[in-house]
């Protein structure tokens, strides 16, 4: 399992780049996880639940998580960097 200091230098420039400063601590703690849904996501990140989706889906995009399943049942697995 990876740890929170680990994972920093794990990102590209480009990805890190492209990241906000609460999407780079988002996903430091996402890299120590397998899945999570948006909820739980959401709660350890003390954001409110569509910002956590936002981020969330940014990450899709970046293809660091993938998304499995949909509504209420969607969660999130760690695939990259």
């Amino acid at each position: 399992m990876l740890t929170l200091a680990a994972t920093a230098p794990m990102l590209g420039v480009e990805v890190s780049e492209g990241m906000s400063k609460a999407e780079r601590v988002g996903w430091e703690w996402l890299a120590t996880k397998q899945t999570v849904t948006s909820f739980e996501y959401a709660a350890a990140m003390r954001l409110p639940n569509r910002t956590a989706l936002n981020h969330l889906k940014h990450l899709t995009e970046l293809r660091l998580v993938r998304k499995l399943g949909s509504g209420i049942a969607t969660r999130y697995e760690v695939i990259g960097p």
